[in-house]
């Protein structure tokens, strides 16, 4: 497989590993946060972290569309 492709898909993995844990710590303060100030917490700051990022999506789908490419190039 094409090196920069590999490089490429490392560092994306790393990146989404890194959201995740920075979503763990980001919940983690949350929870804290809303122990201590239960009564009064806005709405918005619950879904800060509930929904997981659509980037992962696009990129993955990039990534299946860039390999395709490169295979069909090297069969040429």
């Amino acid at each position: 497989m094409n090196q920069k492709l590999l490089k490429l898909e490392n560092l994306l993995r790393f990146h989404t590993i890194y959201r995740q844990l920075h979503s763990l710590c980001q919940r983690r303060a949350l929870r804290q946060w809303r122990h201590g100030f239960s009564s009064a917490y806005p709405v918005w700051t619950a879904q800060l972290c509930a929904w997981p990022w659509p980037t992962d999506v696009l990129n993955g789908a990039a990534l299946s569309q860039y390999r395709l490419l490169v295979t069909k190039k090297k069969k040429k």
